[in-house]
């Protein structure tokens, strides 16, 4: 089989001593794209701004033996319009500290952008690169598909954003010290695509107003997308939540490692802003994880916006606990400390819950209804279930579970208790051993092994 011999950046004049690099490196591009040839760049450090490529593209460098770095007043490194097909390989992306910005409508500043305008549909791929220092974005995605693999991202505002994209894979990644956010996406027209954010790893994500309650300091934040996976990443210490869906459908968060999350580790959400997925509930399944220290485990909800249809099982969550959030600003509030949080039609299923103040809880008021809790061991909480029973809340099954270390029912605590509208315990009685709450008949209980000490 024949084999297509690359171009050098080198021979157009692409050099680390050029007089003006970002004209050589387009000369380059165009005579590779028109040629139908990779283009390969010698090792070095090369300062370039606002580079175009508009056709079908290799880019490769030595894996870490080429930088590209953001010229200041640049709006960003490489911009890739209307494509085709390109693939980044083997280069590093360095924002030396300097802001892109989002002069090309994408939605996010970044150090590489990719769009499509026409109807030409557009793929990037991207492998064994680096996204550094920058006050922005790595890599920006505007309605193209985009494959991103074996890279790693330090020291940005956030990682990845893609707005109405067209496929997103993002795997086998790295990410750490994350200014604002991680992997983030959202989408406000055309139709939701595949998207998988998988086998990555990600340490340490902050945000940048000490006022936000959630659209920063999260690992993977995801709104109004459809078929979306995000499984087996290892995610740590985050500002809010290690994987936060809004407005998402027909969705899985599986077999994650998330460890130490200032709010909730795992927050599935309704919008309220209209851009909610049109689907009557979320189908979403969250099951596998193990997180640990939290101020909430998992929790489903905003059932006023299609909060319901989940099955949350087989995870394992310790160490959560009350704690602070948005400390010191108008916005400051208390988490509840719950292992598992959810409104209403969803299944809570043999899950292991250690240490915290809250086991499971399922109460929306008299939203509630059609729910399962069954098979779950829970230990060292306050109060290990609570349902909500008020008048108008419709069937509950609680079955087969084990609570044990939970407090008195004079300080709250308990095995199975009675909630109220607002989410408080009401009521003076333990239900464990009840086949049928007191005073109403919404709750079914087929079996509670309790015992108040551990």
């Amino acid at each position: 089989m024949p084999t297509v011999t690359q171009l050098n950046a080198t021979d157009y004049g692409f050099t680390p001593t050029a007089s003006n690099p970002s004209t050589a490196l387009s000369s380059a591009i165009s005579a590779a794209i028109s040629q139908g040839r990779p283009l390969f760049i010698d090792p070095g450090s090369y300062t370039v701004s606002n580079v175009v490529i508009t056709g079908p593209l290799d880019l490769i460098g030595v894996p870490g033996k080429v930088t590209l770095k953001l010229a200041s007043g640049a709006n960003a490194i490489l911009v890739l319009q209307n494509f085709g097909r390109a693939r980044l390989s083997g280069l590093i992306f360095d924002g030396v500290n300097l802001t892109p910005s989002d002069s090309y409508g994408v939605g996010y500043r970044a150090l590489v952008v990719a769009q499509r305008t026409t109807s030409t549909t557009s793929r990037l791929a991207v492998e064994r690169c680096v996204f550094q220092h920058a006050d922005g974005y790595g890599l920006g995605v505007s309605q193209c598909a985009a494959l991103i693999v074996d890279s790693d991202f330090n020291d940005l505002f956030a990682a990845t954003g893609a707005e109405n994209h067209e496929g997103f894979v993002f795997e086998d990644s790295r990410l750490s010290a994350m200014r604002n956010n991680g992997v983030v996406m959202s989408r406000d027209a055309g139709t939701p695509a595949i998207t998988h954010i998988v086998g990555n790893r990600i340490n340490g994500v902050a945000r940048t107003t000490p006022e936000s309650t959630g659209y920063q300091g999260n690992a993977v934040l995801i709104e109004a997308e459809s078929n979306v996976v995000v499984a087996q990443n290892e995610i740590y210490d985050c500002a809010f939540t290690a994987v936060r869906l809004n407005g998402c459908t027909r969705s899985r968060v599986s077999q994650n490692h998330c460890d130490k999350h200032g709010e909730v580790a795992i927050y599935v959400e309704g919008f309220s802003n209209g851009r909610q997925i049109a689907n009557d509930g979320f189908d979403v399944v969250v099951s596998d994880n193990v997180i640990n220290d939290a101020g909430v485990g998992v929790a489903i909800a905003n059932i006023d916006n299609s909060g319901r249809l989940g099955v949350i099982a087989n995870n394992v969550i310790r160490r959560i606990s009350k704690r602070t959030v948005a400390a010191g600003t108008a916005n400051q509030y208390t988490s509840p400390g719950k292992a598992i949080a959810a409104e209403t039609c969803v299944l809570i299923a043999n899950n292991f819950v250690e240490d915290a103040f809250q086991g499971i809880d399922l109460s929306a008021g008299s939203y509630t209804q059609d729910s399962v809790i069954l098979g779950n061991v829970l230990r060292k909480t306050t109060l290990a279930m609570g349902v909500s029973t008020v008048a108008g809340a419709k069937e509950v099954l609680v079955g087969d579970n084990l609570a044990t270390g939970f407090a008195a029912v004079s300080s709250g605590g308990g095995a199975l208790r009675q909630m109220n509208a607002a989410g408080a315990v009401t009521g003076t009685t333990d239900l464990a051993s009840f086949t049928e709450s007191t005073g109403t008949a919404n709750l079914r209980i087929e079996g509670v092994a309790s015992r108040a000490t551990l």
